[in-house]
């Protein structure tokens, strides 16, 4: 009888333990999707349903379009360069403020695809050459 209760309850913990993990990405959404709201409402972005992508923030920047050489010269906390550029490594790049972000708001410093980041004149992040998605 003893060993009958043991294996009940080792294959409930199993069950649950299956179901945890089966709905782990589930529970993960549940718990961030409020935390991202709160955190794009702090910061005077709108939270909505983003292209195909679900929900995300949409924050708009006064000083977007303004040269810059490093992300503490934008509200947005990223300096980019967008477009075609010459790829030559160089320590005078200027860049502009972004007008906008939309996504996650705990990664609006990481630059989208055909961006790349500058710090200090330079290109520390460089996603211009890379595949961009369509949504």
């Amino acid at each position: 009888m003893f060993l009958r209760k043991k294996l009940f309850w080792l294959v409930v913990l199993v069950a649950v333990v299956g179901l945890v993990f089966r709905y782990l990405q589930d529970i993960v959404l549940f718990i961030s999707e409020p935390l991202q709201a709160w955190e794009c409402k702090k910061i005077g972005g709108e939270w909505g349903m983003c292209f195909l992508s679900g929900p995300c923030c949409d924050k708009r920047f006064a000083d977007g379009g303004k040269e810059c050489i490093k992300g503490r010269d934008c509200l947005s906390g990223i300096c980019v360069i967008v477009g075609e550029v010459p790829l030559i490594a160089q320590d005078n790049y200027v860049g502009k403020c972004p007008p906008y972000r939309v996504g996650n708001p705990f990664e609006f410093s990481e630059p989208y695809c055909s961006e790349a980041q500058i710090e200090n004149g330079r290109i520390v992040k460089d996603l211009r050459k890379e595949f961009c998605p369509i949504y």
